[in-house]
């Protein structure tokens, strides 16, 4: 029981991270808009505010990687080791290294493309392959593992959470629901 307060923190840290990543991003990029766009604009977005993109994604990577602990305390928390409970857990865990694999590429491959990107020197074969790159990359990283599987696993998460909730005692039925939803 010692582990909930810290359970509960890193939680609700991963949620304050979130926010303010997004409130960098969206403020300073034109996240998540952006992601939409192909490279030819996203990477004159990521070369305008490099910065502060860097800094948003670094802070959006440590807010899933806070949920990695947070899952398994929460499961210490409601479940008492049950084997579906890690199981559920596992979820969360991939789905939090997940989203990280999705945030990652902005401050480790980006950066490496828009240089080439703003590379006096570079020919128009040379943009348009690393434009190219950068909307695999995006699509890859982006679209199938941060967005599609890392969401996908983290609401497997919370639905199986829910459950376990519902059977909890002292925990409110709606709080259970309200996770389902």
């Amino acid at each position: 029981m010692r582990r909930l307060p810290v359970t509960g923190a890193l939680l609700a840290g991963s949620a304050v991270l979130s926010l303010v990543g997004y409130a960098i991003l969206g403020t300073q990029f034109g996240w998540p808009a952006v992601l939409d766009e192909p490279g030819t604009a996203a990477l004159d977005s990521f070369v305008e505010a490099e910065q502060w993109v860097r800094a948003g994604f670094y802070v959006f990577l440590l807010s899933s990687l806070v949920l990695i602990p947070a899952a398994i305390g929460v499961q210490d928390g409601l479940t008492r080791g049950q084997t579906a409970a890690r199981a559920i857990t596992a979820f969360g865990v991939l789905g939090a290294f997940a989203q990280m694999l999705g945030w990652v590429r902005w401050p480790i491959s980006v950066p490496g493309l828009a240089d080439r990107w703003t590379d006096p020197e570079a020919s128009e074969a040379d943009l348009a392959a690393t434009a190219a790159v950068y909307d695999l990359v995006n699509g890859y990283a982006g679209g199938a593992l941060g967005e599609h599987l890392g969401w996908l696993l983290q609401g497997i998460w919370a639905v199986g959470l829910s459950l376990f909730v519902l059977r909890a005692r002292g925990l409110p039925r709606w709080f259970a629901v309200l996770g389902v939803a």
